[in-house]
């Protein structure tokens, strides 16, 4: 009988349940090394390792991620396991500085928490450029601020259809209060486009 009370009180302290799993993660990822470096000048690498603190992932590439300038073929982008690899498919231009923006296309590979805003920028030549262009795009009549629009620059004065014909030479997408910014230029005129 004593056995028995034994069995039956083990069995009822033996609750089975789930595992909690500690807090949830709301960090984003942390880049721990970029292979060249960030900012590094006389850049001919054929391809870029961006290293982080925990396993990511790319989410929305052909939405999120912005080259400027264009580069045709455009890079492929590739995870592996904690890294962010771009491999450049094609010749980089001669000094220039060029920025590649993830938007928030890098997060984590459990939660999603994206890395926002994060650019990586390199030059072909012996400095980076550091002019930029900012301003606001709105709706010509409504007079609203418009998201997700094209700014275009190209550099030589162009006819007005030009974007129809010809890549620009930088560009970036407005953002939900219609701002757009475009960084990292060099010196010259510019004839600006904005395209939806």
């Amino acid at each position: 009988l004593l056995g028995f009370f034994m069995v039956a009180l083990c069995i009822s302290c033996a609750n089975k349940v789930a595992p909690q799993g500690g807090d949830r993660d709301v960090k984003s990822p942390v880049l721990l090394s970029a292979v060249p470096a960030e900012n590094s000048v006389n850049f001919n690498a054929t391809e870029v390792v961006l290293t982080f603190d925990e396993y990511v992932q790319l989410k929305e590439v052909t939405k999120q991620v912005i080259i400027s300038p264009l580069l045709n073929p455009a890079p492929e982008f590739l995870v592996r396991k904690k890294s962010v690899i771009i491999k450049f498919n094609s010749p980089l231009l001669t000094a220039t500085t060029c920025t590649v923006s993830f938007g928030n296309a890098i997060t984590d590979n459990n939660e999603g928490n994206a890395l926002a805003g994060y650019r990586y920028i390199f030059s072909t030549g012996d400095y980076l450029d550091s002019l930029m262009i900012s301003g606001t795009i709105a709706d010509a009549a409504t007079g609203k601020s418009t998201e997700g629009v094209l700014a275009l620059l190209y550099r030589s004065p162009v006819a007005d259809s030009v974007p129809l014909k010809k890549t620009p030479d930088y560009y970036a997408k407005s953002d939900a209060t219609g701002k757009v910014t475009i960084s990292k230029l060099a010196a010259g005129a510019y004839a600006l486009y904005s395209l939806q």
